[in-house]
């Protein structure tokens, strides 16, 4: 198996998506995907303290939610 499906398959799926969303949400809709992908890395890391793997994904997702929900509003206000 390719390292990218280990990673996939291994880790927290709520981390996993987070770290999607934000990064779409970069891109696109960062109003919309930034929040969600941030509340999901929350979740994945509370998920994460009882065990699992995807502790480093899972903030990755929250800093690209933040990120592209603070990219859409500062271009939207210019």
């Amino acid at each position: 198996m390719d390292p990218f499906r280990r990673w996939m398959f291994n880790t927290n799926g709520r981390a996993v998506t987070a770290v999607f969303l934000g990064a779409i949400g970069l891109l696109a809709y960062g109003v919309i995907l930034g929040p969600i992908a941030a509340g999901l890395g929350v979740l994945a890391l509370s998920e994460l303290r009882r065990g699992g793997t995807g502790r480093a994904t899972a903030i990755a997702g929250i800093v690209l939610g933040v990120a592209a929900f603070t990219l859409s509003l500062v271009l939207a206000s210019t």
